[in-house]
Parts: C-alpha cells; sequence; structure tokens
C-alpha cells in the first residue's frame, strides 16, 4: 500500500479501501465480508491486517464513472488529487470497509511474482505465509 493511506485508515481518519483499475481483477468481486486483507507496503513488509465488513463493486462507464464514485466517497477515501488523476479512467472499482484494523511487525511473505492480491483460501497460497 503506498503513500499516507494505511496510516490514515489505520487512525480512522480514512473509512474506507479503495481499488481502482482498467482491468477486471482482485480484489473486483473476490472479497466478502469477514474476510482478512493483509496491508503490505510496497516491495515491504506487511504492515497490519484488516476484517472486511463489506465492499462495493462498480463496473463503471458514462454514466457511472471512477469519478462519480470518487466523488460519492471522498469522505470515506480521502484520496489524493493525484491518485484521482491516475485513476479517473478506470473501469472497475471495489470499496472495502473493515470491521477492525489491526498493526502487526512481520510475517514475511514469501511471494516473488506481481500480484497484489492473493486469496489465501486456495491451499496452494497458504504456503506464502
Amino acid at each position: 500500500m503506498a503513500g499516507p493511506y494505511l496510516s490514515l485508515l489505520m487512525r480512522g481518519i480514512k473509512r474506507a479501501e479503495s481499488r481502482f483499475s482498467k482491468n477486471r481483477g482482485a480484489p473486483f468481486r473476490a472479497l466478502a465480508a469477514d474476510d482478512i486483507v493483509l496491508f503490505q507496503s510496497v516491495g515491504g513488509q506487511i504492515e497490519a491486517f484488516g476484517l472486511v465488513d463489506r465492499c462495493l463493486f462498480f463496473e463503471l462507464s458514462e454514466s457511472q464513472s471512477a469519478l462519480s464514485v470518487i466523488a460519492r466517497y471522498k469522505d470515506e477515501l480521502k484520496l489524493l488529487p493525484e491518485f484521482i488523476e491516475r485513476k479517473k479512467d478506470s473501469t472497475y472499482a471495489t470499496l472495502i470497509w473493515f470491521k477492525k484494523l489491526v498493526p502487526v511487525n512481520g510475517p514475511q511473505v514469501l511471494k516473488g511474482d506481481r500480484r497484489g492480491w492473493v486469496p489465501l483460501c486456495r491451499e496452494q497460497n497458504l504456503s506464502l505465509l
């Protein structure tokens, strides 16, 4: 997770996490209530985990653009202008609220690929922890 977003989320200033993308892929429609999300700094350690409360998924279009979703949830997302500019042409959005956020020291993740979202419920991925 880049920038100040995890700190804002942990302090309760940012109340929802988001993922905007031009391509359909995780976490779009891959998360549900009571899933656990690990927060890892870019190229670094896991810094926290969160228990998902609820998610919203958007297939974006001209009538419901990334900018309209961002505007509707701006108080909860606390997104920086540079982020908004980069993501304004996204075609998919995932918004995630958490019941609980917990800071952690470790564990190390033993994955070397570029996947940002890995479902740990799949047996082959459990070895990554």
